[in-house]
Protein backbone atom coordinates (compact mmCIF):
# COMPACT_ATOMS: atom_id res chain seq x y z
CA UNK A 1 0.00 0.00 0.00
CA UNK A 2 2.82 2.34 0.89
CA UNK A 3 4.49 1.48 -2.46
CA UNK A 4 1.39 2.33 -4.40
CA UNK A 5 1.03 5.66 -2.69
CA UNK A 6 4.64 6.43 -3.49
CA UNK A 7 4.11 5.54 -7.15
CA UNK A 8 1.01 7.71 -7.34
CA UNK A 9 2.89 10.63 -5.88
CA UNK A 10 5.63 10.21 -8.42
CA UNK A 11 3.13 10.19 -11.23
CA UNK A 12 1.52 13.28 -9.83
CA UNK A 13 4.87 15.02 -9.58
CA UNK A 14 5.72 14.22 -13.20
CA UNK A 15 2.37 15.59 -14.33
CA UNK A 16 2.97 18.85 -12.48
CA UNK A 17 6.42 19.13 -14.04
CA UNK A 18 4.93 18.57 -17.46
CA UNK A 19 2.30 21.21 -16.86
CA UNK A 20 4.94 23.67 -15.71
CA UNK A 21 7.15 22.88 -18.71
CA UNK A 22 4.22 23.47 -21.04
CA UNK A 23 3.37 26.78 -19.41
CA UNK A 24 6.89 28.24 -19.50
CA UNK A 25 6.77 29.33 -23.26
CA UNK A 26 3.40 30.95 -22.74
CA UNK A 27 4.67 32.80 -19.71
CA UNK A 28 7.76 33.85 -21.54
CA UNK A 29 5.65 35.16 -24.42
CA UNK A 30 3.41 37.11 -22.09
CA UNK A 31 6.14 38.29 -19.70
CA UNK A 32 7.57 41.81 -19.30
CA UNK A 33 9.96 41.47 -22.32
CA UNK A 34 7.18 40.39 -24.68
CA UNK A 35 5.03 43.28 -23.58
CA UNK A 36 7.88 45.77 -24.18
CA UNK A 37 8.46 44.35 -27.68
CA UNK A 38 4.81 44.83 -28.54
CA UNK A 39 4.85 48.42 -27.28
CA UNK A 40 8.08 49.16 -29.19
CA UNK A 41 6.65 47.67 -32.34
CA UNK A 42 3.41 49.62 -31.98
CA UNK A 43 5.29 52.87 -31.30
CA UNK A 44 7.61 52.63 -34.31
CA UNK A 45 5.15 51.12 -36.80
CA UNK A 46 2.98 54.27 -36.78
CA UNK A 47 3.67 56.32 -40.05
CA UNK A 48 4.02 60.06 -39.76
CA UNK A 49 2.45 62.64 -42.16
CA UNK A 50 3.84 62.96 -45.73
CA UNK A 51 6.37 65.78 -46.12
CA UNK A 52 6.26 68.61 -48.72
CA UNK A 53 7.36 67.77 -52.25
CA UNK A 54 10.87 68.95 -53.01
CA UNK A 55 11.86 71.27 -55.92
CA UNK A 56 11.92 69.72 -59.37
CA UNK A 57 15.38 68.93 -60.57
CA UNK A 58 16.96 70.47 -63.71
CA UNK A 59 15.66 69.15 -67.00
CA UNK A 60 17.94 66.70 -68.70
CA UNK A 61 19.28 67.20 -72.24
CA UNK A 62 16.90 66.43 -75.10
CA UNK A 63 17.67 63.16 -76.75
CA UNK A 64 18.43 62.84 -80.48
CA UNK A 65 15.49 62.98 -82.86
CA UNK A 66 14.46 59.58 -84.00
CA UNK A 67 14.21 58.68 -87.68
CA UNK A 68 11.25 60.13 -89.54
CA UNK A 69 8.61 57.66 -90.43
CA UNK A 70 7.29 57.21 -93.96
CA UNK A 71 4.98 59.91 -95.29
CA UNK A 72 1.37 59.19 -94.89
CA UNK A 73 -1.03 59.10 -97.82
CA UNK A 74 -2.10 62.44 -99.28
CA UNK A 75 -5.40 63.64 -98.06
CA UNK A 76 -8.27 64.36 -100.40
CA UNK A 77 -8.38 67.72 -102.17
CA UNK A 78 -10.34 70.39 -100.38
CA UNK A 79 -13.51 71.82 -101.85
CA UNK A 80 -13.16 74.49 -104.50
CA UNK A 81 -13.64 78.01 -103.27
CA UNK A 82 -16.52 80.15 -104.27
CA UNK A 83 -16.08 82.06 -107.54
CA UNK A 84 -14.89 85.65 -107.32
CA UNK A 85 -16.91 88.68 -108.03
CA UNK A 86 -17.84 89.95 -111.48
CA UNK A 87 -15.05 91.24 -113.75
CA UNK A 88 -14.11 94.86 -113.34
CA UNK A 89 -15.09 97.56 -115.75
CA UNK A 90 -13.09 97.79 -118.95
CA UNK A 91 -10.59 100.62 -118.98
CA UNK A 92 -10.67 103.43 -121.46
CA UNK A 93 -8.73 102.79 -124.71
CA UNK A 94 -5.24 104.22 -124.85
CA UNK A 95 -4.14 106.96 -127.14
CA UNK A 96 -3.66 106.00 -130.76
CA UNK A 97 -0.01 105.61 -131.66
CA UNK A 98 1.66 106.99 -134.75
CA UNK A 99 0.84 105.25 -137.99
CA UNK A 100 3.03 102.35 -138.98
CA UNK A 101 5.62 102.96 -141.61
CA UNK A 102 4.24 101.80 -144.92
CA UNK A 103 7.07 103.08 -147.06
CA UNK A 104 10.55 101.63 -147.32
CA UNK A 105 13.90 103.16 -148.11
CA UNK A 106 17.10 101.15 -148.23
CA UNK A 107 20.59 101.63 -149.56
CA UNK A 108 22.20 100.02 -152.60
CA UNK A 109 25.97 100.18 -153.12
CA UNK A 110 28.01 98.89 -156.04
CA UNK A 111 31.70 98.25 -156.68
CA UNK A 112 32.73 99.29 -160.18
CA UNK A 113 36.02 98.92 -162.04
CA UNK A 114 36.93 101.77 -164.39
CA UNK A 115 39.40 101.04 -167.21
CA UNK A 116 39.97 103.57 -169.97
CA UNK A 117 36.60 105.13 -169.18
CA UNK A 118 34.72 101.82 -169.35
CA UNK A 119 32.79 100.93 -166.18
CA UNK A 120 32.25 97.31 -165.15
CA UNK A 121 30.03 96.47 -162.17
CA UNK A 122 31.76 93.82 -160.01
CA UNK A 123 29.33 93.51 -157.11
CA UNK A 124 26.25 94.93 -155.38
CA UNK A 125 25.11 95.01 -151.74
CA UNK A 126 21.71 95.96 -150.30
CA UNK A 127 21.13 97.28 -146.83
CA UNK A 128 18.19 96.86 -144.51
CA UNK A 129 15.66 99.67 -144.12
CA UNK A 130 17.31 102.96 -143.17
CA UNK A 131 16.39 103.88 -139.55
CA UNK A 132 13.93 106.73 -139.16
CA UNK A 133 15.61 108.22 -136.08
CA UNK A 134 17.80 110.68 -138.01
CA UNK A 135 20.85 109.13 -136.37
CA UNK A 136 21.53 105.43 -137.02
CA UNK A 137 22.72 103.89 -140.26
CA UNK A 138 21.84 100.96 -142.46
CA UNK A 139 25.07 99.11 -143.23
CA UNK A 140 26.26 96.95 -146.10
CA UNK A 141 29.60 95.26 -146.76
CA UNK A 142 31.07 92.70 -149.12
CA UNK A 143 34.12 91.28 -150.88
CA UNK A 144 34.53 90.77 -154.62
CA UNK A 145 37.35 89.37 -156.74
CA UNK A 146 38.38 90.97 -160.00
CA UNK A 147 40.07 88.24 -162.00
CA UNK A 148 41.13 90.61 -164.80
CA UNK A 149 42.55 93.64 -162.98
CA UNK A 150 45.49 95.46 -164.55
CA UNK A 151 47.81 98.36 -163.89
CA UNK A 152 46.05 101.70 -164.19
CA UNK A 153 42.61 100.39 -163.13
CA UNK A 154 40.63 102.43 -160.62
CA UNK A 155 37.74 101.25 -158.47
CA UNK A 156 34.74 103.19 -157.29
CA UNK A 157 31.73 102.66 -155.04
CA UNK A 158 28.43 104.22 -155.96
CA UNK A 159 25.28 104.47 -153.85
CA UNK A 160 21.60 105.19 -154.10
CA UNK A 161 18.58 105.16 -151.81
CA UNK A 162 15.73 103.13 -153.24
CA UNK A 163 12.50 104.39 -151.77
CA UNK A 164 8.76 104.73 -152.19
CA UNK A 165 8.49 107.34 -149.45
CA UNK A 166 6.91 110.69 -150.12
CA UNK A 167 10.08 112.72 -149.83
CA UNK A 168 9.62 116.13 -148.22
CA UNK A 169 13.25 116.77 -147.31
CA UNK A 170 16.36 117.47 -149.36
CA UNK A 171 18.54 115.53 -149.75
CA UNK A 172 16.79 112.18 -149.47
CA UNK A 173 19.69 110.80 -147.43
CA UNK A 174 23.42 110.52 -146.92
CA UNK A 175 25.91 107.74 -147.57
CA UNK A 176 29.59 106.96 -147.19
CA UNK A 177 31.83 104.07 -148.26
CA UNK A 178 35.34 102.69 -148.10
CA UNK A 179 37.34 100.45 -150.49
CA UNK A 180 40.47 98.39 -149.90
CA UNK A 181 42.10 96.75 -152.95
CA UNK A 182 44.66 93.95 -152.54
CA UNK A 183 46.51 91.62 -154.86
CA UNK A 184 45.91 87.88 -154.81
CA UNK A 185 48.96 87.55 -152.56
CA UNK A 186 47.58 90.08 -150.03
CA UNK A 187 49.63 93.08 -151.16
CA UNK A 188 47.84 96.38 -150.55
CA UNK A 189 47.34 98.08 -153.91
CA UNK A 190 45.17 101.04 -152.91
CA UNK A 191 42.59 102.14 -150.35
CA UNK A 192 40.21 105.05 -150.16
CA UNK A 193 37.16 106.29 -148.21
CA UNK A 194 34.49 108.91 -148.80
CA UNK A 195 35.68 112.50 -148.62
CA UNK A 196 32.82 114.65 -147.27
CA UNK A 197 32.14 118.20 -148.44
CA UNK A 198 34.09 121.02 -146.81
CA UNK A 199 32.76 122.36 -144.58
CA UNK A 200 31.12 119.06 -143.57
CA UNK A 201 27.45 119.60 -142.56
CA UNK A 202 27.31 116.07 -141.13
CA UNK A 203 29.88 116.55 -138.39
CA UNK A 204 32.60 113.89 -138.31
CA UNK A 205 30.63 111.33 -140.35
CA UNK A 206 32.26 110.85 -143.77
CA UNK A 207 29.19 110.89 -146.00
CA UNK A 208 27.88 112.79 -148.99
CA UNK A 209 24.26 113.74 -149.77
CA UNK A 210 22.48 111.49 -152.23
CA UNK A 211 19.11 111.55 -153.94
CA UNK A 212 16.57 108.76 -154.02
CA UNK A 213 15.00 106.89 -156.89
CA UNK A 214 12.39 104.23 -157.33
CA UNK A 215 13.09 100.99 -155.52
CA UNK A 216 12.53 99.20 -158.83
CA UNK A 217 15.80 100.73 -160.04
CA UNK A 218 17.65 98.13 -157.97
CA UNK A 219 17.19 95.76 -160.89
CA UNK A 220 19.25 98.05 -163.12
CA UNK A 221 23.02 97.47 -162.59
CA UNK A 222 23.91 101.10 -163.06
CA UNK A 223 21.02 103.41 -163.98
CA UNK A 224 22.45 106.51 -165.57
CA UNK A 225 22.19 109.60 -163.38
CA UNK A 226 20.66 107.69 -160.44
CA UNK A 227 23.88 106.70 -158.71
CA UNK A 228 26.02 108.95 -156.54
CA UNK A 229 29.75 108.30 -156.45
CA UNK A 230 30.74 107.63 -152.85
CA UNK A 231 34.47 106.94 -153.30
CA UNK A 232 37.05 106.48 -156.11
CA UNK A 233 40.49 104.92 -155.61
CA UNK A 234 43.80 105.89 -157.14
CA UNK A 235 45.01 103.79 -160.10
CA UNK A 236 46.65 100.51 -159.06
CA UNK A 237 50.02 99.19 -160.10
CA UNK A 238 50.62 95.88 -161.86
CA UNK A 239 49.07 93.28 -159.48
CA UNK A 240 51.02 90.12 -158.80
CA UNK A 241 49.04 87.04 -159.80
CA UNK A 242 46.65 88.86 -162.15
CA UNK A 243 43.74 89.09 -159.67
CA UNK A 244 42.54 91.74 -157.24
CA UNK A 245 40.46 91.41 -154.08
CA UNK A 246 38.20 94.37 -153.25
CA UNK A 247 36.71 94.74 -149.75
CA UNK A 248 34.00 97.38 -149.46
CA UNK A 249 31.73 98.86 -146.79
CA UNK A 250 28.87 101.37 -147.09
CA UNK A 251 26.59 103.21 -144.67
CA UNK A 252 23.32 104.96 -145.44
CA UNK A 253 21.72 107.61 -143.21
CA UNK A 254 18.70 109.89 -143.34
CA UNK A 255 19.69 112.87 -141.22
CA UNK A 256 16.83 114.93 -142.68
CA UNK A 257 14.03 112.44 -142.11
CA UNK A 258 10.74 114.30 -141.71
CA UNK A 259 7.64 113.12 -139.85
CA UNK A 260 5.58 113.10 -143.03
CA UNK A 261 7.88 110.69 -144.82
CA UNK A 262 5.97 107.49 -144.14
Amino acid sequence: MKRMFRGARLVLLLGVVAIIAAAIPALAASGPDASSAKKHKKKHSKRGPTGKQGKQGARGATGATGPQGPAGPQGPAGPQGAPGGPPGARGAPGATGPPAESAVDYGVARVIRVRNGVRTVLGTVWTSNIPEDRNNAANGSGTVVDQGCAAGDTYMATGAIRSNETETSTPAGEAGAGLVVQSATGQLLTAMQTTPPSPNPFGTVKVVPIASSSKLDSNDPDPAGKQTTLVTTNPIGAPAGGACIINGTAQFFDFNEAAGER
